[in-house]
């Protein structure tokens, strides 16, 4: 095994070992040691940001994206620990487009659309099925870009219609 391997194979794995290990000591230990209690999403991106910080310097986008959404579930859980997955998602997801986009971009804009629509979905219609919901966020999200008789939106309106037929 080993001593087939040129020295510069165990260089590599050497050098990518000491990285992993210095990557785990900068994590801090309240993040090594994560409450059980703890969302799931907030679980995830904590182990995601550790992995990239192995790759990525601190200050690089994909780390600080990471941390972006990181701070937004931890704010979300404070703040708002009743809201749902999507929205926790969707929420997350713009705080990590704040730091590519300006709020005047399409792109930011169709985000923040998304969550006004899960927001009232989740206030006025509480008990609709999962797909449905999904149905209407992405309505929602194409009216950013089409007119009401654009085929998208039709064929968006129809798929909800469908839907809605389906008892709960």
């Amino acid at each position: 095994g080993m001593a087939n391997t040129p020295a510069s194979q165990n260089d590599f794995n050497t050098s990518n070992a000491n990285n992993t290990v210095a990557a785990i000591n900068t994590v801090p230990l309240t993040y090594q040691w994560m409450q059980p209690s703890e969302p799931a999403d907030l679980r995830a991106v904590r182990a995601k940001l550790a992995a990239l910080q192995v790759d990525y310097a601190p200050d690089s986008l994909p780390v600080q994206r990471q941390q972006a959404r990181i701070n937004e579930l931890e704010r979300l859980t404070r703040e708002e620990p009743a809201a749902p997955a999507d929205l926790r998602e969707a929420k997350a997801t713009l705080a990590e487009l704040k730091l590519d986009y300006a709020p005047e971009n399409l792109v930011f804009h169709r985000q923040v659309v998304r969550i006004q629509e899960l927001e009232r979905l989740t206030r006025e219609e509480p008990a609709i099925p999962a797909e449905l919901r999904a149905a209407k966020v992405e309505l929602a999200v194409l009216r950013v870009d089409y007119a009401e008789q654009h085929p998208r939106i039709q064929e968006a309106l129809a798929k909800i219609k469908v839907l809605e037929q389906i008892p709960a």
